[in-house]
């Protein structure tokens, strides 16, 4: 499969701590991000029950969709000491 570039694309800062990685969300997310969701003890006090992994890639595409028509939007976040995402903030 190729990927071809959007038309529109942005630059997304990525913020960078000694401890902390803020990058902007990316398809390649979706995996450890359906974990995420799904998870009770995550979603107990945001979305209040788990999320199905179709609503879990509707998320991930409108967190995308949102840095590309207004230049910011939801940042994924991942501690320096481990190689996946912990989830996302604003």
């Amino acid at each position: 499969m190729k990927w071809v570039p959007l038309p529109v694309m942005i630059d997304i800062p990525i913020i960078e701590t000694a401890r902390l990685r803020l990058r902007g969300p990316a398809l390649g997310d979706f995996r450890n991000q359906s974990e995420l969701w799904a998870h009770p003890e995550v979603v107990r006090f945001t979305v209040g029950e788990p999320q199905t992994p179709e609503q879990t890639w509707s998320r991930l595409l409108r967190c995308i969709g949102h840095w590309t028509a207004l230049d910011f939007g939801f940042w994924t976040d991942r501690r320096n000491t481990q190689r996946w995402s912990t989830g996302n903030c604003i």
